[in-house]
This record gives structure tokens, C-alpha cells and sequence, in this order.
């Protein structure tokens, strides 16, 4: 197998810089391979044979990347630190992976008072690739609401409210039998602040709760409330909505 990597995602993985700052760090020629200065974009990299210096520097990849998927439960916050001293997702790790803390980056917040599938990773490609508006990855949520939406309130909450100026996407509202109490899945492909309560706040209605359920194909599964997963190839494959053998890698392009 081909090990090499393009010299800008080689300098990303040393945490260097992300990949768009690396391509100004080797146009800047801040950036040597074998002691040669590199001035090409698609230079190809061994990280096991090359020698690569930033700013006369050597860069060596940092430890493989790890994903974890946690049950959020309610009250928990997700932060590295709390001045009120309230639990956060970090004070829920388990214990061998408690090294990685300060490597572990959430994608994407939960509120205090919503529960349910987060991601935790040290990869910093994957971060960006579930949450940049261009990848438009779905969640869905499943919402208790104070009172049924009208006819007319579902579709317009599906065709998009007014969120501080700004309409938000168009996106998909089901209604759930839950014991004759008003439920809803929403499926959402943008990410903004506390967007699934606003929306239903916009239109006079009260989220009693809230809970994510999905992020693109990957579920909860039997994860229980509080509990975490290491993500393996499979999760990968349901993240992603993939069954080909380019899948079957990690989000870097790396076997696992």
C-alpha cells in the first residue's frame, strides 16, 4: 500500500497548520523535504523515510487519530471546563482514553439540556468534513414539543423559519406517535446555535426535549446514556452513507 501523503496533508496531520494554512507555509518556503526546499504543492512525502522541517524543524506525525460517539445525557456540558463546575462530556471518558483529552475536539455542540450521539475525534479533516455547510451532513433529532404543530406551522417549520434575519434551510419534519403527546424527528443538513429549539420557539412552540439521534447514517445504536463507542471501520461506513472499499478506510485515507 502506498503510504506517502501530500506535503500539505502531511503538515496538517503534524499539526503544523490546517491543510489550507500548509499551502501558504510551503508557497512561504518555510518548508524543507530531505533538505530540500519544497515549492510544490503535490510533492509526495514517506513519513516513514523523508525527513520534513518546518522552519528548520522536524515534523513527525502525531498518534493515530480516534473518534469516539458518546450518549450525551442531559445536564452534562459539552466544554473542557465549567466555572460553575457543572459535568462535562470530557469528566465522562473512559479511562483509556483519558490521555487524549487534550486532543479530542467535539464536532458540534449539544445543549446542556439535550442529550443524545456526539463525536469526539483528534482528526481534524473529519471535523471539518461534518460540519462545514458545503458537506451538508444530515442529523436528526427527535423533539417533545408543548403543543402539535399546525398544518400550516409544519410546513412552513419545513420550508425554513426566520433565525435572527436569516431563513434556515429547507428540512424534513415527521410526526411521531408518542402516547398522543406531540413528537417530531426533524432531519436538519446545516448546523447553526441551538437551531432545532429556535425553530420551534419561532413559531410559539416549547422543545420539552431534545435528542439527536443519527448523524449521516451512524446511530446511537444500544448506547446507553452516558456510555461511549470507539468508532471502527463499519461505524465509519454508516457515517458516511458508503459501502465502497474507499469506505473502508478512515477519514484520512488511512486504513484502521
Amino acid at each position: 500500500m502506498n503510504d506517502t501523503l501530500r506535503i500539505v496533508r502531511f503538515l496538517a496531520r503534524c499539526g503544523a497548520a490546517s491543510r489550507r494554512d500548509a499551502a501558504d507555509l510551503v508557497r512561504a518556503g518555510r518548508v524543507t523535504i530531505n533538505g530540500v526546499v519544497c515549492a510544490d504543492l503535490s510533492a509526495q512525502v514517506d513519513p516513514a523515510r523523508d525527513v520534513v522541517l518546518f522552519d528548520g524543524k522536524p515534523l513527525t506525525l502525531a498518534p493515530r487519530d480516534v473518534t469516539l460517539m458518546l450518549n450525551k445525557p442531559r445536564e452534562v456540558l459539552v466544554s473542557r471546563g465549567d466555572m460553575r463546575g457543572r459535568r462535562t462530556v470530557y469528566d465522562l471518558l473512559p479511562e483509556e482514553h483519558r490521555e487524549l483529552a487534550s486532543r479530542l475536539a467535539y464536532v458540534g455542540r449539544l445543549d446542556f439540556d439535550t442529550e443524545g450521539l456526539l463525536l469526539l475525534t483528534t482528526d481534524g479533516e473529519l471535523v471539518n468534513r461534518l460540519t462545514h455547510p458545503s458537506h451538508e451532513v444530515e442529523k436528526e433529532y427527535r423533539v417533545r414539543a408543548s403543543r402539535e404543530l399546525t398544518v400550516e406551522e409544519a410546513q412552513q417549520f419545513q420550508e425554513g423559519v426566520e433565525i435572527e434575519g436569516r431563513k434556515t434551510q429547507a428540512c424534513q419534519l415527521t410526526r411521531l406517535d408518542r402516547d398522543g403527546r406531540p413528537a417530531y424527528a426533524v432531519v436538519l443538513r446545516e448546523g447553526r446555535n441551538r437551531q432545532v429549539r429556535r425553530m420551534f420557539e419561532a413559531l410559539g412552540v416549547r422543545v420539552l426535549n431534545l435528542k439527536r439521534v443519527r448523524i449521516g447514517k451512524l446511530t446511537l445504536g444500544g448506547l446507553q446514556a452516558g456510555q461511549w463507542k470507539e468508532l471502527g471501520p463499519e461505524d465509519f461506513r454508516r457515517l458516511f452513507g458508503t459501502d465502497s472499499k474507499r469506505s473502508q478506510r478512515g477519514p484520512r485515507g488511512k486504513k484502521r
